[in-house]
């Protein structure tokens, strides 16, 4: 994680605290250095304010793969899979129904 960048993001969040692109920025930079419990603070975020933000699906899908039970990674690549077909996103659908797939 760089510690730069995570601080840049936090400082901006202050100034515009309802981006989505920046929580889930900070939430990125939480996973790269291990936080996967802040980092989920944020993708929750994004989650009950920017339901329609499609990338961070597959970004809480991977987290929440990490956690002993994996019905919540699969409740959340469910849930992008709906909205990329809705926002007729082909591409992120399909990587969505991979990681799903690979569930299995």
């Amino acid at each position: 994680m760089s510690t730069e960048r995570l601080t840049k993001i936090l400082a901006m969040l202050e100034q515009m605290p309802n981006d989505p692109f920046l929580r889930y920025g900070a939430a990125l930079e939480y996973v790269s250095s291990g936080d996967d419990s802040q980092a989920e603070q944020y993708f929750q975020w994004i989650l009950a304010n920017h339901a329609d933000y499609l990338p961070m699906y597959y970004q809480l899908g991977k987290l929440l793969e990490r956690k002993p039970n994996n019905e919540d990674a699969i409740r959340i690549y469910s849930l992008g899979i709906e909205l990329a077909a809705s926002q007729k996103d082909q591409h992120t659908r399909n990587e969505l129904q991979n990681a799903l797939d690979e569930l299995y």
